[in-house]
């Protein structure tokens, strides 16, 4: 794996270092770039997979696989009324202050759920090799492509599904494939801010 091989590398520069060649700090730069495709090829999967979900159930007017029937609000009450009881109850409540909670509101929308699930599947690759030198660039691919790129897809979407006639060629699911899309477009806008 990557942490292997900068493992070994940094192991075998460190040890040049005692011949007068480390070579260490020219590390960071050569496995910034591939760190950063590992992560990035995550946030690229997601987009993909949003891409191709929004367009199978637009092309086929089916609206059921982009949204859920489940009851977000169980589910909040459900993860803050877990720790019952004394010492267990002040524990939860004192983890709840410094670590947010995570948006159960977009189990409503797989498609978003699954994208959100892409961008933190790569964040947790950065997390394991600790690189500091690839933020700016993730992070600059976060603004640039990965937010761009989403609105993008869901703008293509919600104008695919308003264009005249789209009601009376994809039958009964056609009006809620309309407020789904506009719908999934405010919903990634809210996350965003």
């Amino acid at each position: 794996t990557l942490r292997d091989a900068l493992e070994s590398a940094t192991f075998f520069a460190t040890s040049m270092g005692r011949l007068g060649a480390d070579f260490s700090p020219m590390l960071q730069s050569i496995f910034q770039s591939r760190l950063a495709a590992i992560v990035t090829s995550h946030w690229v999967d997601g987009l993909q997979v949003l891409e191709n979900t929004l367009k199978v159930c637009r092309d086929s007017g089916i609206a059921s696989p982009l949204y859920s029937h489940r009851d977000v609000s169980m589910l909040e009450e459900d993860a803050t009324t877990r720790g019952v009881g004394g010492e267990e109850e002040n524990r939860h409540q004192d983890h709840a202050r410094v670590a947010p909670q995570p948006p159960r509101s977009l189990l409503v929308y797989p498609p978003l759920a699954r994208l959100v699930n892409a961008f933190l599947t790569g964040l947790n690759e950065l997390r394991r090799y600790l690189l500091t030198c690839a933020f700016p660039e993730l992070r600059r691919f976060s603004k640039e492509n990965f937010i761009s790129k989403t609105r993008q897809i869901l703008v293509q979407n919600e104008r695919a599904v308003l264009t005249p006639g789209f009601l009376n060629a994809k039958g009964r699911d056609g009006g809620k494939l309309r407020s789904l899309a506009v719908e999934l477009k405010d919903k990634f806008e809210s996350c965003v801010k």
